[in-house]
């Protein structure tokens, strides 16, 4: 019997990586809490925290689109 690899969406991988930053949990409870292993968040954790600086990138190229041209 082989089992199938389980595919996260960016938005659950989000919600785990803010918790595990924010320390108010160990990883072993969180990966309890999600049913992963606390290697995944750790690789989530430091994901997150390598490419923070491009959310407020990806934000001002959305705000220039928004913007009227008069």
């Amino acid at each position: 019997m082989s089992r199938t690899r389980r595919v996260f969406g960016k938005d659950f991988k989000a919600k785990v990586a803010l918790e595990a930053l924010r320390d108010k949990e160990t990883l072993e409870v969180l990966a309890k809490k999600y049913g992963l292993l606390p290697t995944q968040i750790s690789i989530w954790k430091a994901e997150a925290i390598k490419n923070i600086s491009t959310v407020f990138n990806q934000e001002k190229a959305v705000a220039k689109k928004e913007e009227i041209p008069i």
